[in-house]
């Protein structure tokens, strides 16, 4: 099978009008020399944990009359490795030079590799935010409906957190607790200056255990802490993954009082999930990362630049929208500082949430 998809992809590789990369690709860095790289997104074919992608590097200055070339490559995400598939060579009228093909080339770590880095990150992401960019095309018309999904947390036995931009847009909305138990979910509030929302859930009030909420004003930079959430689930699974780092700024994107800069590393699918201390106190909300966007504008791959809505602004929410209200309170005295343990009481109140959007 994997024979076949390797030939498949080659043919389209080389078949593609790469003459026109711009239009049709996405950027996802641009090197110290001016050179752009890209990729192809009509090209990406995922099946398991392979990744099949076209990848365009356009020269800031022509080299031998090269304008720029292009790779075809597969990613074992499961593995973070990649192969070389086959490369062409463009020049600068447009028409390809020289191609090349590489169907048993070996297997090569990412890890070291700026450009393959980058570019498996950028290609996961797309993916995370458009699914049907896997597949094949000519096969599988687009639904009219999106599904996406993130994380969220109990505060109460019936009320969990997540980020305003989650649901914003949301016309039906489910949470999964322990991987297995689904109930619907409804909006209560949102707090769009903030990115929070809080729903309803019923039905898993008897199994959930809700996490205690921390003071996000008494944190301090270098705090140790620890984000909990569902990131990238078709590449990852469903288990629910801790990542871990220290508070980096006590002020967010542009100076954001409201959020904090962490370095835990996150992904799609992070967004919502609870930010904890070494309490297990829930101290922020993850909610955003400099992606894409941040590296198309500049060309900067940030390392570790992500933030979170401090908790704070989930206590004025609650006060705000719901007056006075009774929250669990923390018997933890002593510092945890023990990541198996941090995630154990997380799991109690963590839940993936499923939303459609048109």
């Amino acid at each position: 099978m994997l024979k076949k998809l390797v030939y498949f992809f080659l043919i389209l590789f080389l078949t593609l009008p790469l003459h026109t990369a711009q239009a049709q690709n996405v950027g996802f860095a641009k090197s110290a020399r001016g050179d752009t790289y890209y990729f192809v997104t009509e090209s990406i074919k995922a099946v398991n944990n392979k990744i099949f992608v076209s990848s365009m590097c356009e020269y800031g200055t022509e080299r031998n009359g090269i304008a720029k070339k292009a790779f075809a490559i597969v990613f074992d995400s499961g593995e973070r490795k990649y192969r070389l598939l086959g490369v062409a060579s463009i020049g600068i009228d447009g028409k390809v030079l020289e191609k090349r093909e590489y169907p048993q080339a070996v297997w090569n770590e990412i890890a070291g590799n700026p450009t393959e880095e980058a570019l498996f990150l950028a290609v996961t992401r797309y993916l995370a935010h458009n699914p049907l960019a896997s597949s094949s095309r000519g096969q599988n018309q687009p639904s009219r409906h999106k599904q996406a999904t993130a994380t969220g947390f109990f505060i109460t036995p019936s009320i969990v957190v997540t980020n305003n931009h989650v649901v914003n847009a949301a016309k039906q909305i489910e949470v999964i607790y322990n991987n297995e138990m689904k109930a619907a979910a409804t909006i209560i509030c949102t707090d769009p200056a903030s990115d929070l929302a809080l729903l309803q859930v019923s039905g898993l009030e008897n199994s959930v255990v809700p996490l205690v909420l921390g003071q996000s004003g008494k944190v301090r930079e270098g705090t140790r802490i620890y984000a909990v959430g569902f990131p990238l689930i078709a590449y990852t699974g469903t288990a629910a993954k801790i990542t871990e780092g220290i508070i980096s700024g006590t002020a967010g994107y542009k100076g954001d009082l409201k959020q904090f800069e962490i370095s835990a590393p996150i992904q799609p699918g992070n967004s919502g999930g609870p930010l904890l201390n070494e309490k297990g106190e829930v101290i922020g909300v993850v909610a955003a990362e400099l992606g894409r966007k941040f590296v198309d504008k500049t060309g900067i791959i940030p390392q570790s630049v992500n933030f979170a809505v401090k908790s704070d602004n989930i206590r004025s929410l609650l006060a705000n929208q719901l007056g006075n209200f009774n929250l669990p309170i923390s018997g933890q005295q002593r510092l945890m500082r023990d990541a198996v343990n941090i995630m154990d009481l997380a799991k109690k109140g963590i839940v993936r949430i499923s939303v459609v959007v048109e």
